[in-house]
């Protein structure tokens, strides 16, 4: 015996929960969408060309950095390019592991880390120049408001073993 089939799904139908109005401004926006962005796949695409990689949080406490930039106070402004000065003389000097503090934005309007976003993002782009790989700092190094950052070798040094 054959079970009754569903009519197929249309959106232009209204579920029994939904206000009429709700729905006719969904529609409308959607109907002026040219595509939706598949995030996964974008990541994927911009984490291929890179050679930067983000690994997880460690909860050992084995990363020791060897030197730590607190940004807390800084404006987005003033952030970038001392985390970029940062980051140039860490490498420059041989280290192999830096702290990199920007807060998680507990007391920012609407508790949103903007420089914790801002940073990160600015790693993902343009860390690969100084960095190898980094991560969200081992909760006994800041944890979220934190990155633990592994420098590469400075050009030229390469009889130093890493």
């Amino acid at each position: 015996m054959m079970s009754p089939s569903k009519p197929p799904f249309d959106p232009r139908t209204l579920p029994g929960d939904v206000d009429e109005d709700e729905h006719r401004l969904f529609l409308e926006a959607v109907e002026h969408l040219e595509s939706v962005p598949d995030k996964d796949r974008v990541a994927a695409a911009q984490g291929a060309s890179s050679g930067l990689r983000r690994l997880r949080p460690s909860k050992s406490k084995r990363a020791r950095p060897e030197a730590q930039l607190d940004l807390h106070g800084q404006t987005t402004r003033e952030a970038i390019p001392t985390l970029g000065r940062f980051l140039a003389e860490a490498m420059a000097d041989g280290l192999k592991v830096v702290l990199v503090i920007t807060g998680k934005g507990q007391s920012s309007p609407g508790r949103t880390g903007v420089l914790k976003g801002t940073v990160e993002g600015w790693i993902e782009r343009h860390g690969e120049r100084y960095l190898t790989a980094f991560s969200e700092a081992p909760r006994i190094l800041g944890g979220r408001g934190a990155y633990v950052c592994y420098l590469r070798r400075p050009k030229g040094d390469r009889d130093v073993p890493y």
